[in-house]
């Protein structure tokens, strides 16, 4: 068991990991159930496992290196298994602009499309934002 504690220990030291991420690291192991409820246990009592916690800093960097609308954010926390209310709790604690995101992602992008006409240009934009997971009131908002 100590083994295990130590490699999961490792494993959830290299960056947060949601609960779902360790019990499917365990499956891949093949830890024994009883063992994986014991470690699982212990990692919580020690603070490496808070979904909350863990959505807090996936919504952080995501924001800072890779934006994203509040709804991919929350379809990426979902396949990270954590649990629906515990991913609204965290996006309302988290202050996001959204158009302020998407008006600093296509800053970033608009040099490539500086030759293309208006139209060309307004349709890169909205296929790109559309990519990052922004609804059309936020897009329409940002290209007028």
């Amino acid at each position: 068991m100590l083994n295990y504690f130590e490699k999961l220990l490792k494993f959830v030291s290299i960056r947060p990991r949601s609960v779902y991420e360790v019990k499917s690291w365990c499956r891949r192991k093949k830890v024994d159930p009883k063992i994986q409820a014991i470690v699982l246990e212990k990692l919580k009592e020690l603070e490496f496992l808070d979904d909350y916690k863990f959505s807090l800093w996936w919504i952080d960097q995501r924001l800072s290196f890779r934006p994203k609308s509040k709804r991919l954010l929350k379809l990426e926390l979902l396949k990270k298994g954590v649990n629906r209310e515990i991913i609204q709790k965290a996006l309302e604690s988290v202050e996001i602009d959204e158009a302020a995101v998407a008006k600093n992602l296509i800053y970033k992008k608009e040099k490539r499309w500086k030759r293309l006409d208006e139209i060309e240009k307004k349709k890169k934009i909205i296929n790109f934002l559309k990519s990052r997971g922004f609804n059309w009131e936020i897009i329409r908002r940002v290209i007028n």
